[in-house]
């Protein structure tokens, strides 16, 4: 569902466009846009989508993004690895979570809360909790806020199936 279309000419405003540089990029005429502008006319689902991706672009250049902030290279951890293994890579690191990956995937996670008062040759697989959620590179700092708010330790980055970093909270401090 598309925001309401009354809202056009705002954001095209607030970012200093002109009708037709906007036009232009969305393949109408000035005129045109200006009909939808004023709610003469009403464009079809696919001009309608053009219009609002086009905006929401325009609005996110210059945002920072996760690529900005992110650590890497990211150590991480098989399910068989132990509480041992982590335990010394979160001392040496200076770290407190870490990727849980089978096979270059993410399937779980593990933290330096999970390990404390654990056994050292406890494998990891049977700690671990959740995989961390993860984000593409170009994905905006305001829209991985949400996610470290909600007792998440960090987000995963991954370019094209490939765990490329990682962000936590403090990063976004």
């Amino acid at each position: 569902m598309f925001p309401d279309l009354m809202t056009i000419q705002g954001r095209r405003r607030a970012l200093g466009m002109t009708q037709r540089s906007l036009a232009k990029a969305a393949g109408c005429s000035q005129s045109y846009l200006a009909k939808v502008e004023r709610g003469k006319v009403t464009p079809n689902y696919l001009l309608a989508g053009r219009l609002f991706q086009i905006l929401d672009a325009e609005e996110r250049r210059g945002e920072r993004t996760v690529a900005d902030l992110m650590h890497a290279p990211v150590k991480w951890f098989n399910k068989s690895d132990t509480v041992a293994d982590a335990s010394k890579a979160a001392k040496e690191m200076g770290v407190s979570q870490f990727p849980i990956l089978l096979r270059d995937n993410p399937v779980g996670s593990v933290t330096t809360k999970q390990m404390l008062g654990i056994d050292a040759t406890v494998q990891l697989g049977q700690i671990m909790g959740p995989a961390l959620p993860s984000v593409d590179p170009t994905t905006s700092v305001n829209a991985v806020r949400p996610l470290l708010r909600e007792e998440q330790p960090a987000v995963i980055v991954l370019d094209k199936g490939k765990i490329v970093g990682i962000v936590t909270a403090e990063d976004l401090l």
